[in-house]
């Protein structure tokens, strides 16, 4: 939720709240998507554990991000 919040500019307190929201409502969908990829993978990268468990860490992300942006199309789509 934190690194949500981050990127949308909004108070950072892992709170999904009606702020964070409204900011995701205005974002353009597949930047957001992109930008939170790359602030989730930086963050993998900074933890202790990323040599043992990095590896899978960003095979999930990377399966998270395909399905974001495959639903993010499907939304387009019924705009």
């Amino acid at each position: 939720a934190m690194l949500l919040q981050e990127i949308l500019g909004v108070q950072d307190d892992g709170v999904i709240g009606p702020l964070t929201l409204a900011a995701a409502e205005r974002a353009v969908l597949k930047r957001m998507i992109g930008s939170l990829g790359g602030v989730q993978r930086a963050y993998y990268f900074s933890l202790d554990g990323y040599p043992i468990y990095g590896r899978g860490w960003l095979h999930r992300l990377v399966a998270r991000q395909a399905l974001a942006y495959v639903l993010a199309s499907h939304k387009d789509a019924m705009t």
